[in-house]
């Protein structure tokens, strides 16, 4: 593996988008109605920082996120949602946000919206699997920025929300990524931050060159790869860790 390691990880994400752009449960994709992702605009301060995760890593676990779900237990979307117009700096965020606030598109589970403001003309990919508390989406560029969330529900009777946030670069020393969690309570209708687990896993990464953390499409566990590089040999080492879901919270397994 070459030591550019953004690269393997920006083509699977962009394999995964146009899997999904093909096929997704055995059904084609429809495109959801165009919408101008740089108009969308929400209640947030602005900031000087291009990937917005930057700033979301700074203020994130001081506040908390109002979901307001009404009557109804709160879905994948409706989480998602909440999260990305409190964190809408994040571009992928941002693109979510659009396609869960149109009337078309968060009928579908698998869709693409349009990008025709200043950074070009390219499509978000957007993949949603309530059923098993999964939504991505990820930008159809070479360095392929995303968002994913996943929730899962807790033995006392909260859900466990997750929201992973990647955007790479050329050079690495400008690459941003943050995974954040928060524990929702249904008889507050709030998102509170829980961030000794963002905390597990970077203190299990520090001192790696890279990382990534894939969360779950299927299944209950959540995988995390962590990148050597070897700059004079232009190779790199990979470790792959994971983190076991025990009904509450997660384990180290490997």
């Amino acid at each position: 593996m070459k030591s550019t390691v953004f690269v393997f990880v920006a083509a699977g994400a962009m394999l995964l988008a146009c899997n999904n752009n093909r096929k997704s449960d055995g059904k084609s994709v429809e495109k959801a109605d165009t919408v101008n992702v740089d108009t969308v605009k929400a209640d947030t301060a602005t900031y000087n920082d291009p990937t917005g995760i930057v700033s979301i890593r700074k203020t994130w676990t001081s506040k908390t996120i109002s979901v307001n779900a009404g009557k109804k237990t709160p879905d994948i979307k409706q989480l998602a949602l909440a999260f990305c117009k409190t964190y809408p700096q994040c571009e992928t965020n941002k693109a979510m946000m659009a396609c869960l606030i149109s009337p078309n598109a968060a009928l579908k589970e698998s869709y693409e919206i349009a990008s025709n403001g200043t950074k070009g003309n390219f499509s978000y990919h957007i993949d949603c699997k309530p059923r098993n508390g999964y939504i991505r989406c990820i930008a159809t560029v070479e360095t392929a920025p995303l968002t994913i969330a996943c929730l899962w529900n807790r033995n006392n009777g909260h859900k466990l929300f997750a929201a992973n946030m990647e955007n790479t670069h050329e050079n690495m020393a400008y690459d941003e990524r943050l995974v954040v969690f928060y524990d929702y309570d249904s008889t507050t209708d709030v998102m509170t931050p829980d961030a000794a687990l963002t905390d597990m896993i970077e203190k299990r990464v520090k001192g790696y060159d890279f990382y990534s953390v894939i969360l779950p499409e299927q299944g209950k566990d959540i995988e995390v790869w962590a990148f050597t590089i070897d700059k004079d040999s232009d190779t790199s080492e990979s470790k792959e860790m994971k983190l076991k879901w025990n009904g509450m919270n997660f384990d180290w397994v490997d």
